[in-house]
């Protein structure tokens, strides 16, 4: 897939294996984090989710001392991607 990484459309690539219902382990293969790796472990807690993200961050492109901070964002940045499509499919079930 592409995605808009400040302010630039990047290839990337990621292999993701399904642990239900614990949650999703992420591989990424390309792109800004390639050789990242990080488990997501989803939590019900009553009608919201808890996400928690467990990982080792490393990229080809970014500066080490910056990883964690560019990390975090990438992070963020996909949860208000992904957040409206969510509360939509909640709302239909």
């Amino acid at each position: 897939m592409e995605r808009n990484w400040n302010g630039e459309w990047v290839k990337v690539v990621s292999r993701m294996t399904r642990l239900p219902p614990l949650g999703i382990v992420q591989e990424f293969l390309e792109g800004p984090f390639a050789g990242s790796k990080a488990v997501l472990v989803y939590t019900p807690q009553g009608k919201k989710t808890r996400v928690d993200v467990y990982g080792e961050f490393t990229s080809p492109t970014i500066p080490e001392k910056e990883i964690e901070k560019a990390a975090l964002k990438w992070l963020a940045q996909s949860y208000d991607e992904d957040a409206p499509a969510v509360r939509v499919f909640a709302a239909k079930k």
